[in-house]
C-alpha cells in the first residue's frame, strides 16, 4: 500500500509537472484518501499527496486552503516526512505568505526549511530555501540580497558531496 501511495503521488507530480492539473488532483486525492484510512497511525506517508494537493490549489487562487492542507501536516513532514513533500510544502508556505504580503512571514519559513535541510542533511532543501529566498528577494527589487542568496547557493553546491537525491 505505501508504495501504491507513493506511486500515485508520484504521478499526480508527472502530471502537475505537465500540466494536467485536473488529473494530477485526481492522483493526488487518491493517494491522500488511500493514505489517511489505512495509515492513520504514520502521518508523513499523507504528507507528499497533500503537498501535491496544496500546490494545486494554491495555482486554483485557494490560498487559505492550500495553506491549511500543509499546515496540518508539517509537523508530519517535520518529524518523518520525505523530502520530496519539505521540497513542496516549505517553499509553497513562503509564497502563500509572500502573496499576502508577509515577506517576514516568508523568510522565517525558508529559514525553517533551510534548519530542517540540516538536520536531516538535505541539500536539495536547501537550495530550494535558498533560491525561493533570491525570488522573494527579486520581487522587492533587492538585488544584492539576491545576489548573496546566489553566492550562498554556489557555497552550497561546491561544499556538497551528496548525492543527487539528497
Amino acid at each position: 500500500t505505501i508504495c501504491e501511495i507513493f506511486d500515485l503521488a508520484i504521478e499526480a507530480a508527472v502530471e502537475f509537472d505537465q500540466l494536467r492539473l485536473s488529473s494530477a488532483r485526481h492522483l493526488a486525492q487518491d493517494a491522500l484518501d488511500l493514505a489517511a484510512t489505512t495509515f492513520t497511525r504514520r502521518p508523513a506517508l499523507a504528507a507528499l499527496p497533500a503537498s501535491l494537493l496544496a500546490q494545486l490549489l494554491y495555482e486554483q487562487g485557494s490560498l487559505d486552503e492550500a495553506e491549511e492542507m500543509i499546515r496540518s501536516r508539517l509537523p508530519a513532514i517535520k518529524a518523518g516526512g520525505s523530502i520530496e513533500s519539505a521540497l513542496r510544502a516549505y517553499p509553497l508556505l513562503a509564497r502563500i505568505a509572500s502573496r499576502r504580503g508577509q515577506r517576514d512571514h516568508a523568510a522565517v519559513i525558508l529559514k525553517e526549511a533551510e534548519a530542517l535541510a540540516e538536520r536531516r542533511g538535505w541539500c536539495r532543501l536547501a537550495a530550494a530555501s535558498i533560491a525561493e529566498r533570491a525570488n522573494l528577494l527579486l520581487e522587492d527589487g533587492r538585488v544584492v540580497d539576491a545576489l548573496v542568496c546566489a553566492d550562498r547557493l554556489g557555497h552550497l553546491a561546491d561544499s556538497s558531496d551528496a548525492g543527487p537525491s539528497r
